[in-house]
């Protein structure tokens, strides 16, 4: 069914569901459910459409950076055939002066050199030297041969790059005309939708994108040196279930004006009493923490509020005081594993020895078990800062990827916080750690070390190559999140999704 037909039986369906507005009861309700039929449907082929369209934008950055690439391999060849050909004549011009010498100097056989000598040295001497002019000569003429067959080579290879950068002009001009079709064909296809229904598709991907924004800005905190810290996978379906709960909450009406005012004074009794406690707790640890407090009264007693209100207002202030602690916690926890740390180094040097001891004749001295400890405390070191040093870098890509939640998908952009297409995306959060990519999910693809599924890590790169979600033309990338989640431009907006089986490889670059 392609998009025309697609356009004009969800617009036909969700027309006929809106023509039954007037009928109530079960009529209203299978008016409702169907509304919402055509609308999940109209949705699911309105994405669908605009991920043909990414997939073969896509494919048209994979064709430019392919030409990019081969006219510097032409280049970088035409450079090197130049070089050859300057090589060539400085080869031959050696050959030259040598048969010039050589004639000059005239062809002398042994029984001439033999006459010419006056001593058995004499003679051994022009022979070894005649045997020098000989090799020369030849050395001339293999330097010579060489070079031109080098040239050869390389005017072949300048061809060949020649015909391929041909083939690729014009498969990037069929690719430029296939997406401009696809683009087509979801402007179409939108607006052959009703405008309510189309509204509804774009409140329900806001809702779902604010979800995902929210649950991000909870999930990153910053550390003390100011680095980024980024739990993964995201929690959004969670957030957005929640942030609906709150909202159907919200939009009751009261029951009765009993029920509040039941409420309140209910609320005011049983909190100071849970308050109190929580109140000494951050007494205890932190002074500052008490600042909040006192400022909580202060603006309840400028304001002329009843002693009630306080009550109910200082547990809201200490409620981030009894996170507060939890903030310490992760820094007690550092220290805490230092002597497992230790022990686990103990173990290492121990097992070392014993395997020297087992299998050589070498004396285990006190000075080799220092010099073992020394080796392992060094390799240890090294492990756990490399191992942070990728920690940093997967956070810093992340809290890039989350930060662009929303963005427009844009062919061809490369505009943070404005337009993204999906290698431009990823191009741009791995930029913030520090990482240089190409502008096209191939170019990544050729750069990563690829690993498998099991062993893909958020952060990690996910690659569709020719066949991005089922197309035979297109390609995609996007950032692995974790739980078979992913986050990319996914040819609306830059969103979180979840990872399909038709990926083609995944891996890390570093």
């Amino acid at each position: 069914m392609n998009g025309r037909i697609k356009s004009g039986f969800v617009a036909a369906v969700v027309s006929a569901s809106l023509m039954t507005a007037g009928v109530p009861g079960v009529a209203f309700a299978a008016k409702s459910n169907s509304l919402q039929s055509s609308i999940a449907d109209a949705r699911a082929t309105y994405e669908e459409l605009a991920m043909a369209s990414a997939e073969v934008g896509e494919a048209l950055n994979d064709t430019y950076y392919a030409l990019d690439q081969t006219r510097s391999s032409i280049k970088n060849v035409t450079g090197e055939i130049d070089a050859k050909k300057v090589e060539l004549e400085a080869a031959k011009k050696v050959l030259s002066d040598r048969i010039a010498a050589s004639y000059r100097a005239g062809n002398r056989s042994v029984l001439d050199m033999m006459m010419g000598s006056s001593t058995v040295e004499d003679l051994v001497g022009a022979i070894y030297y005649a045997d020098k002019a000989v090799e020369g000569d030849t050395a001339a003429i293999d330097a010579v041969k060489t070079t031109k067959a080098e040239l050869e080579t390389k005017k072949a290879e300048l061809t060949k790059l020649e015909k391929e950068q041909t083939e690729l002009a014009t498969q990037q001009e069929a690719q430029a005309a296939a997406l401009k079709e696809a683009q087509a064909e979801v402007s179409e296809y939108i607006d052959g939708l009703e405008p309510q229904v189309y509204k509804q598709i774009e409140d329900d991907r806001a809702a779902e994108i604010a979800a995902q924004k929210s649950a991000a800005a909870k999930a990153i905190t910053v550390s003390e040196d100011a680095k980024p810290q980024v739990e993964a996978p995201l929690k959004w379906e969670e957030e957005k279930a929640e942030q609906k709960s709150e909202a159907t909450e919200a939009a009751k009406p009261a029951t009765s004006e009993a029920t509040p005012t039941e409420a309140t004074p209910a609320t005011p009794e049983a909190t100071p009493a849970e308050a109190a406690p929580a109140e000494e707790t951050p007494a205890q640890t932190t002074p500052a923490e008490t600042a909040p407090a006192e400022n909580a009264a202060e603006n309840t007693n400028e304001n002329g509020a009843s002693e009630s209100a306080p009550a109910e207002t200082a547990p809201a202030e200490h409620t981030p005081a009894e996170t507060a602690p939890a903030e310490h916690t992760p820094a007690n926890t550092e220290e805490a594993p230092a002597p497992a740390k230790e022990e686990a180094i103990a173990d290492e040097v121990a097992n070392t020895v014993q395997e020297i001891a087992n299998s050589t004749d070498q004396e285990v001295t006190p000075e080799l078990v220092e010099q073992i400890t020394e080796q392992v405390v060094s390799e240890t070191s090294d492990s756990e800062a490399t191992s942070s040093d990728t920690d940093s870098v997967r956070s810093a890509i992340l809290a890039a990827a989350y930060s662009q939640l929303g963005v427009p998908y844009v062919y061809g952009a490369e505009s943070p916080g404005e337009a993204l297409d999906c290698s431009g995306f990823t191009q741009y959060c791995y930029s913030q750690a520090g990482i240089d990519i190409p502008h096209s999910s191939v170019g990544q693809a050729g750069m990563a070390d690829k690993t498998s599924i099991d062993e893909l890590q958020a952060g990690d790169l996910v690659f569709w190559e020719g066949t991005a979600s089922g197309s035979a033309s297109g390609s995609h990338v996007a950032i692995y999140l974790g739980d078979g989640q992913i986050i990319h431009a996914n040819g609306t907006e830059v969103a979180i999704g979840t990872l399909s089986d038709s990926y083609t490889s995944c891996g890390s670059i570093s």
